[in-house]
């Protein structure tokens, strides 16, 4: 147990954190066993009376995104430092920096469109409020999110935690990302729920969404968005990235229009009328699908880790050098 004596615990820890003695020497200065002094330096940390916050010294990545934005033509990026090769602190890492970044942008009644999915279903997890907070804001779903799986998609929860995050009415989109025939998608384009939501979405200032590498792991075969035979037809003509359900190819061409055209959701050219397009990836695996999507023109903000970062350099020079 720690000792009732609250300035015995406070010289302990001034002694120890800002005086620099040892165990040893507190013990024998204030007539402790060194047991004694462990325990109140341990118990003080677990109580939140001493909390670390690290600076830790790391290599400019200043020239890796400058090249970034040569072979792109890219106006911004931000290469989060990977100290530790650890994929969950490089998602924590860069999609807090996403957070911070983002209430630097937010300002009173701007529209605030975003994509779902398991990397933006984490950024919506680290969000935090504006300060001071903004006014009269809206999120909206920039695609649709009805599927098989509605549980894998997230997209609730994100929209909600965009919504409780900055106090602000939210907009689902209710309807599937991908439906059956182009008349569908038109159909229910053309329905004033739908409409009211699609609108909003072109409305936005800001759009956040992530960069999706075509896979058998993806979340859009996880969620019966997209079927088995859809994905091999999409893998056969070259398809690397999903954006918002617009599957590209390396050079950021849409695959399939006719498929483009059953997709609900914001269209790309919507898209890259925006005055801020905010894309984030982690994971080696995604290097193509960053550069599709870089070639295709919808990004201007793109918010990545150092390994992947540097894996999209060298695939790029590999494939167009």
């Amino acid at each position: 147990m720690l000792p009732d004596n609250i300035d015995l615990i406070t010289r302990v820890l001034t002694e120890y954190y800002e005086l620099g003695f040892t165990q040893s020497e507190i013990s024998y200065k204030e007539h402790l066993s060194k047991s004694s002094v462990s325990r109140i330096i341990q118990k003080a940390k677990e109580d939140h009376y001493v909390t670390f916050q690290l600076h830790l010294p790391c290599e400019s990545l200043y020239e890796l995104e400058e090249e970034f934005k040569e072979c792109f033509s890219l106006p911004s990026v931000h290469i989060i430092p990977s100290a530790v090769d650890d994929l969950n602190l490089r998602f924590q890492n860069t999609t807090k920096a996403l957070c911070s970044y983002l209430n630097e942008l937010i300002v009173d009644d701007d529209i605030i469109g975003v994509s779902w999915g398991s990397t933006m279903e984490q950024l919506s997890r680290n969000l935090i409020p504006c300060k001071p907070p903004r006014h009269n804001l809206q999120v909206v779903q920039l695609c649709g999110s009805l599927a098989k799986n509605f549980r894998s998609s997230k997209s609730y929860t994100i929209v909600e935690n965009f919504a409780n995050n900055y106090l602000c009415t939210s907009y689902m989109l209710p309807a599937p990302a991908i439906v059956d025939t182009v008349s569908i998608a038109q159909a229910l384009c053309s329905d004033s729920q739908i409409r009211e939501v699609l609108d909003a979405s072109v409305k936005a200032r800001i759009a956040v969404f992530g960069i999706g590498a075509l896979s058998t792991r993806s979340v859009i075969l996880e969620s019966g968005t997209l079927s088995p035979a859809q994905y091999e037809y999409l893998s056969r003509h070259s398809a690397v990235c999903d954006v918002l359900f617009h599957f590209l190819d390396i050079e950021g061409n849409i695959v399939s229009r006719e498929l483009d055209q059953r997709t609900i959701g914001i269209r790309l050219d919507d898209l890259r009328r925006k005055e801020h397009r905010i894309a984030i990836a982690v994971g080696e695996w995604k290097a193509k699908a960053i550069i599709s999507a870089l070639h295709a023109g919808i990004i201007t903000i793109l918010f990545v880790d150092e390994p992947t970062a540097r894996k999209t350099l060298e695939e790029y020079h590999r494939c167009f050098s």
